[in-house]
């Protein structure tokens, strides 16, 4: 459909002396602003002004009454910068009924051009913005409306050369739309005699998009492929030559689809390749798509188009995906290819079994270890402890530690702990991977080790517990590191950083802050240019060389003189960035955004997923506690514990730890939160529980003041309720049955007397 004016507009001499009047009304029309959303109010009759410029007088003396005469009309009020005269056009305009094939037909005589200039402007945009978008949507409904694409379809399949060629620039503004529907015929054996122009359509439609071809050559139909490898080979899609190795090189294709394929290769570059060659080149483009540096187009949900073939109903799909979904289904294509050419490839079974693992870990979901599922079982057959370790090696530093997870996840089920002792006196790989920058890998490891339960000490078991307390340390908050030697500047920052919602720790040296950051699970790290002991470079190199700090992003401020040196040293150190003290929240706020956006997406961990991951590490150490011949030595930890008993989702699992290592200091911290008036009374109740097992087992390790303060506390806790008085005498009962034991069970006679009736 098109819009046609029904009257003489403006001529030529006109239109040209409306461009030379232009620059002039710049400075002679008054600035007139307009309230957001509203359109502005026009002077009453503006044609009985006698100021009003002679370009504009002609503008308004047209009178336009069509739609075509109104969007000129607009255009020029726009380029001769009156929008105040536009009102009651644009109000003419916006208030007609259009169907969406007129909306089709309005972008298509005027252009998009002209309707983002309506959206963009200053003066009109805020007033234009819906119905414009309205405009686009309408059109772009009609284009892919499928009564439209099967009519293009017909027209493709019978009409002139010049009928054929309207319908692929239709079938083209219809976009993904329309390959289903033309694959759709070219996958009927019944409609060979329309192939070549469903083809010749197709191949000029790669230019949108090359992956809906791509996904149908997962067909299970050889000729339907070799329809697809015709189609390719009448375009220039050379990156798209990696699909067809499969079929060009592999015994087991079928040799109309093979044919085709090896035809398709010699039209993009003369010959087709070796197999070793081949699997080369599969590798190459298998690695591109995994490192993500192919170009996908994102839509405005930050979605890109997913194809796939559905064998079941022989038809294309498509659904919007994450882009890393994307990535990593091309990339299992791609080599699973390379497995088919080469099965004992080394390289090709290691990077297969990496991207099968990371789309499961991504499934599943990066906190949660992945299982053995049947539909897993079926790529994981066959597999073998080393070449799982291989992919552990390979990936504890890249991008791609989502697979390393899931290979120690998988390794926890198959493997057993002699594989602790692979490199002995070296760490074995899975004591390596708890050193991983990622914090999720380095729990993988931990359950994987406790899973294992080794019978005796192992190369690395201490440090493997040195990364547990890390990972024990969270309370739910995020926490922001400050390093800066002037505490009032950092005190400031803290202020502000707090109303933000996160807690903060304060360090006035780089020691102090290291200190911080590796004890304490951060999130962020400020650091101040003149920090000392040591100095900033040297300060900065800590944090980077720590696994514990590896991964979190480090922002460098100081005085603005110092802009270059901030700078060049930003660029030389790893996720990090030079900011800007700020007075004011949103400015902080903003800063800190961009700051975390430097972590790698897999690499980042939120305060709810960081608490589930405390949990669960909290609870591979109380296991480690309860072994009869301890491996791990948990006492120095002693304040990790203490300090989960005041975090509600650790601290059952904290007492149970305390319960078990036998100190003093463990029974008189279950001791003081039994004895907590604030604390839940079910909490202190299980403290009192905790007390009494750690008694039994070690016996009463407290002195004879903490005994009698104990006693004390019974006695005055008359007016209390009576669970308060039952756990406080649960304690005082495992004290005299152990004293008892000792005592040969004689009566005591040497402890104090209890007050209360029980």
């Amino acid at each position: 459909m098109q819009i046609h004016s029904h009257r003489p507009f403006l001529s030529s001499s006109h239109r040209t002396f409306s461009l030379c009047c232009g620059c002039l009304l710049l400075l002679i029309l008054p600035a007139v602003g307009w309230s957001q959303g509203q359109l502005p109010r026009a002077q009453q009759n503006p044609l009985l002004d006698p100021t009003l410029d002679p370009t504009i007088r002609i503008v308004l003396e047209s009178e336009p009454e069509t739609t075509a005469e109104l969007v000129r009309t607009l255009r020029l009020l726009l380029d001769l910068d009156a929008a105040r005269y536009a009102r009651p056009y644009l109000q003419q305009l916006m208030d007609q009924q259009y169907t969406d094939e007129e909306y089709a037909a309005l972008i298509e005589e005027f252009g998009a051009d002209t309707f983002m200039e309506f959206r963009l402007s200053e003066e009109i945009g805020p007033a234009t913005n819906a119905w414009v978008s309205e405009v686009f949507e309408g059109a772009q409904r009609h284009h892919r409306s499928p009564a439209r694409i099967a009519a293009l379809i017909d027209q493709l399949k019978t009409g002139s050369n010049f009928q054929q060629a309207k319908a692929i620039s239709g079938l083209s503004a219809a976009g993904s739309a329309a390959f289903g529907p033309l694959l759709g015929v070219l996958k009927d054996p019944a409609q060979a005699e329309y192939h070549p122009a469903i083809r010749t359509a197709l191949a000029r439609m790669t230019v949108i998009s090359m992956y809906p071809l791509l996904a149908a050559l997962e067909s299970d139909d050889p000729a339907f492929r070799a329809e697809i490898y015709k189609t390719f080979a009448q375009t220039q899609a050379y990156q798209a030559g990696p699909f067809f190795l499969r079929d060009a090189l592999s015994e087991e294709a079928p040799q109309i689809a093979k044919d085709a394929a090896r035809g398709t290769l010699r039209s993009f570059r003369g010959l087709v390749p070796s197999q070793d060659r081949a699997v080369e080149l599969l590798i190459e483009a298998a690695l591109a798509f995994r490192d993500q540096s192919i170009a996908l187009e994102l839509d405005d949900s930050n979605m890109v188009e997913g194809w796939s073939w559905d064998q079941s109903n022989n038809s294309l799909l498509m659904k919007p995906m994450n882009p890393r979904d994307v990535y990593a289904i091309w990339t299992a294509r791609l080599l699973e290819d390379a497995k088919v050419l080469a099965p004992e490839h080394p390289t090709v079974q290691r990077l297969y079994l990496a991207a099968k693992l990371e789309a499961a870990q991504y499934e599943a979901g990066l906190g949660t270890p992945v299982s053995l599922t049947p539909e897993n079982q079926t790529w994981l057959e066959g597999v073998s402890p080393e070449l799982l370790l291989q992919v552990i090696e390979n990936n504890l530093s890249s991008r791609h530690t989502p697979a390393a997870a899931a290979a120690l996840s998988v390794l926890k089920e198959v493997g057993s702990a002699d594989l602790l002792l692979e490199r002995t006196p070296g760490l074995s790989r899975v004591v390596l991977a708890a050193n991983s920058p990622d914090i999720r890998v380095r729990l993988a490891a931990m359950e994987t080790i406790a899973a294992w339960n080794p019978p005796e000490p192992y190369p690395g078991c201490s440090f493997v517990l040195r990364m547990a307390n890390h990972l024990m340390q969270h309370n739910g908050r995020p926490l922001v590191v400050i390093v800066d030697p002037i505490r009032s500047r950092a005190q400031q920052l803290g202020g502000l950083i707090l109303d933000l919602g996160y807690d903060v720790q304060t360090a006035s040296t780089g020691q102090e802050g290291f200190k911080f950051a590796t004890v304490n699970r951060c999130q962020l790290i400020l650091v101040a240019s003149n920090v000392a002991i040591p100095g900033i470079e040297l300060t900065l190199s800590q944090f980077r060389h720590d696994p514990r700090t590896y991964a979190i992003p480090i922002g460098i401020y100081g005085k603005l003189d110092q802009e270059k040196y901030l700078l060049n040293l930003s660029e030389r150190t790893a996720r990090s960035r030079r900011i800007l003290v700020a007075i004011d929240p949103p400015s902080i706020e903003f800063q800190i955004q961009e700051l975390l956006a430097l972590t790698p997406d897999a690499w980042v961990v939120l305060p709810k997923e960081g608490m589930e991951m405390a949990e669960r590490a909290f609870a591979v150490v109380a296991k480690w506690s309860e072994e009869r011949t301890p491996k791990y030595d948990l006492k120095p930890l002693i304040s990790t514990f203490e300090h989960a008993l005041f975090v509600p989702q650790l601290a059952s699992s904290s007492m149970k730890i305390l319960s078990n290592l036998g100190t003093r200091e463990s029974q008189l911290a279950l001791i003081e939160i039994a004895g907590m008036d604030t604390r839940p009374i079910l909490l202190r109740q299980e403290a009192a529980d905790s007390f009494a097992k750690s008694v039994k087992k070690f016996g009463t390790l407290l002195t004879t003041d903490e005994v009698v303060n104990l006693y004390d506390r019974y006695n005055r806790s008359e007016i209390e309720p009576i669970e308060v008085q039952e756990l406080l005498g649960l304690m005082l009962d495992a004290i005299e049955e152990k004293a008892k034991d000792f005592a040969g069970n004689q009566p005591l006679t040497d402890v104090p007397v209890r007050e209360v009736d029980e």
